[in-house]
C-alpha cells in the first residue's frame, strides 16, 4: 500500500525470491503474503505464495491490530522496520527486518 522506495523494494525483491525458491522446493510453499482487501499485488507476480487478505484497519492500525491476529499460530516476518507490537511482547516467533542503523552512529542526521 505504499509507494516503493528502498525499503519497499528491499522487501519486493525478497519476496520474488522467496516466490522463486518456493517454485523450486527450495523453502515451504507454505508462505503467505498478508495484506489488506485494497493492496495492489498485481504486480508482484506471485506464482507460489498465496495472498492472504483481510480488514478492519488500515496504515499502521492495520499492522498493529490485524496483522497479528492473521499469523496466529504461525511465524511472522515484517521486511519494513516495524512490526506488531503485540507478537513482539508474546512468546510468537516473529523476525523484524531493520533497514538502516544509521540513527545510532550519526544521531545528529
Amino acid at each position: 500500500m505504499q509507494p516503493v522506495t528502498g525499503v519497499q523494494r528491499v522487501a519486493r525483491e525478497l519476496l520474488f525470491e522467496f516466490d522463486r525458491l518456493a517454485g523450486e522446493g527450495g523453502t515451504p510453499p507454505r508462505l503467505a503474503l498478508a495484506c489488506e482487501p485494497a493492496a495492489d499485488v498485481s504486480t508482484l507476480g506471485l506464482r507460489h505464495i498465496a495472498v492472504e487478505r483481510r480488514g478492519g484497519a488500515s496504515g499502521h492500525a492495520w499492522e498493529q491490530l490485524v496483522l497479528p491476529t492473521m499469523a496466529a499460530g504461525r511465524r511472522l516476518l515484517c521486511l519494513g522496520n516495524t512490526a506488531p507490537l503485540l507478537s513482539a511482547l508474546t512468546s510468537r516467533p516473529v523476525a523484524v527486518m531493520i533497514h538502516d542503523f544509521s540513527y545510532l552512529s550519526l544521531p545528529h542526521a
